[in-house]
C-alpha cells in the first residue's frame, strides 16, 4: 500500500493541529512498513501514483477539494481527516468575536452564512488560487462538495462525528480515530497552589483563541492570569492591544511560546487552567492540565467530552461581554479537577488508521 499525505498549502508557515496530526500518522504508519510520501497542496499530487490520498480540515474546504479531484483523477481513495470545528462555536464568534476580519464584514451588513463563505474566498486570494473564488458557495455547500467525494470520514471525537451525520449527508458513517494521548508522569498542584496559584491560558494569541478578551476580564475581576503561546502574526492590531494590555497590568502576565517541560512547571503551580476559545475539536492542552491534577474550565464549543466528560465550561461570548469579571470570577470558582483520558501511542492510532485504509480498499 502506498499512501500521500497532503498538507496544507501554508503548513511551513501555519504549523497547526492538522498538520502535526498529518505528520503523526505519516510517522506512524512508516514504522508500520507502509510507504507514505508527505506533500504540501493538491498540485504536488498530480504526478504521484498512490492507492489513498489522505488530507484534512474540513474547515479549508476550497483547498481540500482540490486534493480530492486529483485523487479521483488518479484513481486512489480519498480519506479525510475532517477536523471540524463546532458550528456553532464559529457562527458565535462570526456575531461577536473581535477578528478584524469579521469585524469588516459585520459592518458592512453581510450575513453570517455569505461571510462565513467570503473569507475562504479571501483566504484563496491571498495565497494566489484566484480560479478557486468561482467555486465559492455557502459553507455548508463546499464542505457537502467534499464530503461528497470522500471515500473514508475520520472524526476524532464522537461529538465531532455526531455533528457531521447531522449537518451532512454522507456516503457513510464517519469512523471516530482518537489522536494518540500521552503525559508521563506529573505532580499534582500543592492546595496552596491551587487555592492561592494563578490561572493558566495555554494557545496561541489570536481571536479565535478569545485571548484579549479573556485578559481584559481577568483584568476587571482582579484574577492573576498567565497566557503561554505564540503571538499569530496574522492577527498583528489584536496582539498589540494584547501586549499593551500586559504591559500596565498588575494582574496578567505573558510568557510566549513555552516548551512542554516549562508549561508543566506553571501547571503544577497554576489554581485552575481556563480555555476561553470560540471553539475547539478536542485540545490536547485541556486533556494535559487534567492529567497533572488542574481544575479545569473549557470552552462550551468544544468535542472534549469523550476525554473528559465532567470538565466545567465557559461560553466565550459572556467572557468577551463580562463588564465587571464576574462571569469568569464565577467559571473560576466552579472549577474542578476531573478523571484525566487514559493514554494511548501513535502506534496504536496508526494501526486503526491502516483498518480505515483497507475497509475502502
Amino acid at each position: 500500500m502506498k499512501v500521500a499525505i497532503v498538507l496544507r498549502e501554508d503548513s511551513e508557515t501555519k504549523n497547526g493541529g492538522d498538520v502535526a496530526q498529518l505528520q503523526s500518522y505519516a510517522a506512524s504508519l512508516t514504522r508500520l512498513g507502509v510507504e507514505v510520501q508527505v506533500v504540501r497542496g493538491a498540485k504536488a499530487l498530480q504526478d504521484i501514483k498512490c492507492d489513498v490520498v489522505h488530507a484534512a480540515n474540513l474547515d479549508l474546504p476550497l483547498e481540500v477539494a482540490e486534493s480530492a479531484r486529483v485523487a479521483k483523477a488518479i484513481g486512489s481513495k480519498f480519506v479525510l481527516s475532517t477536523i471540524s470545528h463546532p458550528i456553532d462555536g464559529i457562527r458565535a464568534m462570526y456575531r461577536y468575536g473581535n477578528d478584524s476580519f469579521y469585524a469588516k464584514l459585520r459592518k458592512l451588513g453581510v450575513p453570517e452564512s455569505a461571510g462565513l463563505a467570503v473569507r475562504e474566498g479571501a483566504k484563496s486570494a491571498a495565497g494566489g488560487h484566484i480560479s478557486r473564488l468561482l467555486r465559492i458557495r455557502s459553507l455548508d455547500r463546499m464542505q457537502q462538495a467534499v464530503l461528497d467525494m470522500t471515500d473514508l470520514v475520520l472524526a476524532i471525537a464522537s461529538g465531532e462525528a455526531r455533528a457531521l451525520s447531522s449537518r451532512f449527508t454522507l456516503p457513510h458513517r464517519p469512523v471516530v480515530l482518537p489522536n494518540a494521548l500521552g503525559f508521563g508522569g506529573g505532580r499534582p498542584p500543592s492546595e496552596e497552589s491551587t487555592s492561592n496559584g494563578d490561572i493558566l491560558v495555554v494557545g496561541r494569541v489570536e481571536p479565535r483563541k478569545n485571548t484579549l478578551e479573556m485578559a481584559r476580564a481577568c483584568e476587571r475581576a482582579g484574577l492573576r492570569v498567565i497566557f503561554a503561546g505564540a503571538i499569530n502574526e496574522n492577527h498583528r492590531s489584536y496582539s498589540r492591544a494584547f501586549l499593551k494590555l500586559i504591559a500596565s497590568s498588575d494582574h496578567c502576565s505573558y510568557l510566549g511560546h513555552v516548551g512542554r517541560e516549562e508549561l508543566r512547571s506553571h501547571l503544577e503551580r497554576a489554581r485552575a487552567y481556563v480555555n476561553p476559545s470560540w471553539f475547539e475539536v478536542v485540545s490536547l492542552a485541556d486533556c494535559e492540565a487534567a492529567a497533572m491534577g488542574v481544575p479545569v474550565v473549557t470552552s462550551v464549543h468544544s468535542y472534549i467530552d469523550d476525554l473528559l466528560p465532567n470538565v466545567s465550561r465557559i461560553d466565550p461570548v459572556r467572557v468577551s461581554m463580562d463588564a465587571d469579571g464576574s462571569y469568569l470570577a464565577s467559571c473560576i470558582e466552579s472549577a474542578r479537577v476531573v478523571e484525566p483520558p487514559p493514554e494511548r501511542t501513535w502506534d496504536q492510532v496508526g494501526e486503526e488508521l491502516l483498518d480505515g485504509y483497507r475497509s475502502v480498499l
